[in-house]
């Protein structure tokens, strides 16, 4: 069961206590209370892909897919997983999994990436026009 609640007032903990009240007696339960994040935005990921991605992978002659790959292993925050023997790895973040803040800042480490290792120059989210989408989609380096 999901439940969303926007803080502590009345109607909240109402809310709450009558989904406590409807759970089955002598069962185990796991309840956590997450604060929402604002995931990425799909204007986000499109420029992403068809921008930062496009022009680095033009660059470098990597596959787009090789090129997103790259980058998140090296840019994206990292969580750590258990294995089943024990051994805890750290793992990059799914950019489905970042919010609007995590993304801004891992497209902005690409971005600076290619700007100094590359001397490649990516335009700004604000700065891209439909057009330059259109033109940049049609590019091919290699």
């Amino acid at each position: 069961m999901k439940l969303g609640i926007t803080g502590g007032n009345e109607v909240d903990i109402r809310k709450v206590t009558n989904a406590l009240s409807m759970l089955e007696q002598d069962q185990a339960y796991f309840i956590r209370i997450e604060k929402v994040k604002k995931i990425r935005t799909l204007s986000q990921e499109r420029y992403y892909r068809g921008v930062v991605v496009k022009i680095i992978s033009d660059e470098t002659g990597y596959e787009p897919s090789e090129t997103h790959d790259v980058l998140k292993e090296m840019f994206a925050e990292k969580r750590e997983i258990m294995l089943p023997n024990g051994k805890k790895i750290q793992i990059p973040l799914s950019n489905a999994d970042m919010d609007t803040k995590q993304y801004s800042g891992y497209v902005d480490a690409c971005r600076n990436w290619a700007a100094q290792e590359l001397n490649c120059f990516i335009p700004a989210p604000d700065d891209i026009t439909n057009e330059m989408y259109e033109e940049i989609s049609k590019r091919k380096y290699v």
